[in-house]
């Protein structure tokens, strides 16, 4: 038996009146069913949304329905999810489930069902295939458009979010896990992994603490940036590891020194401590900002909404630790 975690999105919408929109009456599983080899799904419905609107409490009931599955039931878990903001779900899966001892595999889909162009079911034909395969681990399974030949396997901790032109997903670091073609798995004998991770169970009861997210662009105004009612604060850096350090009001190092008494600023993504920064970048490291390296934007938010929900470990801890290959080893 194979559990089917709904959670909405396009994979679970109909067309309307030209609108997509949720829709009930939508049934993955007897689609799927009519399509493919027969499969005996355990349909789990936790939450209904659309994955724009998508909150950490939703995520609460998602993470409480995954804990209180009985896995010795199931061969693998499937959740099928809106494609907005499945690279952030599934970083945080990916996270939060590192040591399953059963695949978890996270689907979307480009159109709705009943779209004779959605790759909604293409995806649930590839983990159902990856499952079957006893892989462990937790990925995002998403073929690139209908007619593909193979289907992509993303180790879901380092799944980037599609563009806005193509709704193509991409892969941190590059490197997929590997590929579905024809039911069969083909593995990336290559991906990059570092040799060590937390190894500790981490166990979330709510995610109450709030992270504040921040992105640079050139004239960012930190004065306008409030931090009350933040946990802690992750900036994602320009590709080479900076931000802006000029200026007052636009100055990531004295928004830091302003503020790091009241709550932690990580700072990713650096590439390698053995690797000679730009002078911004040092600058900022002195105002107080604690460096990450080499994650994404979105396992960088789900870690920090990880870390700062949980009691049992110091966050800085699992901030700076590897906990489901969602950090890269040093590329230099």
């Amino acid at each position: 038996m194979i559990g089917l975690i709904l959670t909405g999105g396009t994979i679970g919408s109909a067309v309307e009146n030209g609108t997509i929109n949720l829709d009930a009456r939508v049934k993955l599983a007897e689609i799927y069913n009519r399509l493919y080899p027969p499969v005996d799904f355990d349909i789990i419905r936790p939450i209904d949304t659309l994955s724009e609107n998508i909150q950490p409490s939703d995520w609460e009931m998602l993470v409480k329905a995954l804990y209180g599955l009985n896995t010795r039931k199931y061969s693998g878990i499937v959740i099928a999810h809106g494609s907005d903001t499945l690279a952030y779900t599934s970083a945080l899966i990916a996270m939060l489930f590192a040591d399953t001892d059963i695949p978890i595999c996270l689907i979307a889909s480009d159109y709705p069902l009943e779209d004779p162009r959605s790759n909604g079911t293409d995806n649930l034909y590839a983990a159902v295939s990856l499952i079957k395969s006893g892989e462990k681990g937790v990925f995002t399974v998403y073929k690139k458009y209908h007619t593909a030949k193979y289907t992509d396997i993303y180790p879901a901790a380092r799944l980037i979010e599609a563009d806005t032109y193509n709704d193509r997903f991409s892969c941190y670091g590059g490197q997929i896990f590997g590929r579905e073609e024809g039911g069969v798995i083909v593995k990336n004998t290559s991906l990059p992994l570092l040799k060590k991770r937390f190894g500790k169970k981490i166990k979330i009861n709510s995610f109450k603490n709030k992270i504040l997210f921040i992105r640079p662009y050139p004239s960012l105004d930190y004065s306008a940036i409030k931090t009350d009612g933040y946990a802690a604060a992750v900036h994602y850096s320009y590709h080479a590891g900076t931000a802006c350090i000029a200026g007052n009001k636009t100055s990531l190092a004295e928004f830091a020194k302003t503020v790091k008494a009241d709550i932690d600023i990580y700072f990713a993504s650096l590439k390698s401590e053995d690797t000679a920064l730009y002078d911004t970048t040092a600058q900022l490291l002195k105002s107080g900002v604690i460096p990450v390296y080499n994650i994404s934007a979105y396992a960088l938010f789900a870690k920090a909404l990880i870390a700062y929900n949980q009691s049992e470990y110091d966050p800085k801890e699992i901030m700076l630790s590897n906990l489901g290959d969602e950090v890269l080893p040093p590329k230099f």
